[in-house]
């Protein structure tokens, strides 16, 4: 055989071995997505009724989440006036979300049973949050970012007072309950078009606030403390990043673990 007739057999060989890998990954991609859809559907199941509590210290944003989970496209500048809240019913509502999967959008609809707009203030944590977290399957702590990645201690000493709080108050809430910590007015920190970057070198600091909460949390509840997130509710842009992470964090860590896989296949 020649060394001309070698390298086309060579080439053909080397052809039809990508075509059936190109096939196989193809072939699981579809299947992860397949899995993902699934298990979206499964996630919306179980969040549907069940009630999202949304606590934090003052000034945080935590009206503004709830009136942003109300209405995801609501206008930033409705949302910049800041009203004192200490407790105020809110009641039940429908939140339906586009959920961004790689290159896809999912429909993401589930209904919050019960909701309390409550104040951050200590004694307001003392009287009233307990009745904010009964039941709850999900709770957003949500903190000011600018001041907690700017190093104010004694705003992250109430912040981890806060979380003693939770620990304390676990069997107020629903078995198998997710905590996530959402660092709201990022828009102050980064813009959109910096936002990745920004993510990136923020996220060791906030793994290792994270840990500092968990350091004081028995073992078997680490599961329940969701990655931390970042939000920015008043700027449309960074919102549509920063609401797709805080839905991700409601579904649980089976569900991002597909969602992470269906990236990496790709």
């Amino acid at each position: 055989m020649s060394k001309r007739d070698s390298n086309k057999g060579k080439a053909i060989l080397v052809d039809f071995i990508e075509k059936i890998y190109v096939d196989i990954r193809d072939r699981v991609i579809v299947k992860i997505k397949q899995q993902t859809h699934k298990a979206l559907l499964i996630a919306q199941h179980r969040l549907v009724g069940q009630t999202i509590a949304v606590i934090g210290p003052a000034a945080a944003g935590k009206s503004t989440l709830l009136k942003v989970l109300r209405d995801p496209l609501v206008d930033g500048t409705e949302l910049l006036s800041y009203a004192k809240t200490e407790v105020q019913d809110v009641g039940t509502f429908p939140v339906d979300f586009l959920l961004s999967c790689d290159n896809q959008q999912i429909r993401f609809k589930f209904k919050v049973r019960k909701c309390t707009d409550v104040g951050g203030e200590v004694y307001v944590r003392n009287s009233f949050w307990k009745k904010v977290v009964d039941g709850a399957s999900n709770i957003v702590y949500i903190a000011d970012g600018q001041l907690l990645l700017g190093g104010n201690s004694e705003y992250r000493k109430r912040v981890l007072s806060d979380f003693e709080w939770i620990l304390q108050n676990v069997q107020r809430m629903r078995p198998g309950f997710n905590v996530v910590l959402a660092l709201n007015k990022i828009d102050t920190l980064c813009s959109a078009g910096s936002y990745r970057d920004f993510v990136s070198e923020a996220q060791e600091s906030m793994d290792a606030f994270r840990q500092e909460i968990l350091n004081s949390w028995p073992p078997h509840l680490d599961k329940n403390l969701a990655p931390a997130i970042f939000l920015s509710l008043t700027d449309a842009t960074l919102r549509a990043h920063t609401l797709n992470d805080l839905m991700l964090s409601f579904v649980g860590k089976t569900l991002r673990k597909l969602i992470d896989d269906e990236k990496a296949s790709e």
